[in-house]
């Protein structure tokens, strides 16, 4: 209607990394002892790394490492420690790349501390959890865990409804934290209800099958 009438403007167009393609390798912690040498039970470097913001699945990506000479990261992401290794601190590194993009990489670091075993500890499964982030029973604790080989944690609700299953439970990034992990519960990521709830441990030690139960109570 009036062509006189006009003005002008800029776009500015900011180009930087694919944001919506993100892939991040989480630095890892487990802790073994001298008399347990080996594979250590329920590692997983994989476990905790992401890709676009979901855990890795571990057909999409490629994982290499370089062995020293107390560890291995295995091709399944497990973690192994050489025999006769004395107790310390080692590290070892890793790398994921996108499958479907060999460039998108990162990397990360598995820390493992290795203590002298005690074959006669006592396996204990303590009885409270207060996930406050106070630093106290945040999550639930076992005694002598480690002397614990191949053991599954199971834990139900009054109802007997399954909110939490794990494998190698170590007191370290394997842990319940009162939060609802199990096929049979959808909210993972909720903080389970306070109360009292029915755990099963079950084990290896000294060569023996052991099932460990009782109640365990879960406070806000």
């Amino acid at each position: 209607a009036n062509t006189d009438n006009c003005d002008t403007a800029t776009v500015t167009v900011q180009v930087g990394p694919d944001m919506d393609n993100v892939i991040v390798a989480v630095d890892d912690a487990y802790t073994t002892d001298t008399n347990n040498t080996g594979l250590i039970p329920g590692s997983n470097v994989l476990d905790n790394d992401t890709l676009n913001g979901d855990p890795v699945d571990a057909s999409d990506v490629v994982l290499t490492s370089t062995p020293t000479a107390v560890l291995t990261i295995n091709e399944d992401g497990s973690v192994s420690v050489a025999p006769g290794t004395a107790d310390g601190t080692y590290t070892i590194d890793y790398m994921i790349c996108e499958v479907a993009n060999a460039e998108n990489c990162d990397t990360g670091t598995v820390t493992v501390i290795i203590e002298e075993g005690d074959e006669d500890e006592i396996i204990e499964v303590n009885q409270l959890v207060t996930p406050n982030s106070d630093g106290k029973n945040d999550f639930l604790f076992i005694r002598g865990v480690r002397n614990a080989n191949n053991n599954t944690l199971k834990i139900f609700n009054r109802w007997g409804v399954s909110v939490y299953e794990g494998k190698g439970y170590n007191n370290q990034n394997n842990v319940f934290d009162g939060r609802s992990k199990a096929r049979s519960t959808v909210t993972g990521n909720n903080y389970l209800p306070a109360g009292v709830y029915y755990y099963i441990f079950q084990y290896e030690n000294k060569q023996q099958n052991i099932t460990d139960s009782g109640y365990i109570y879960v406070s806000k």
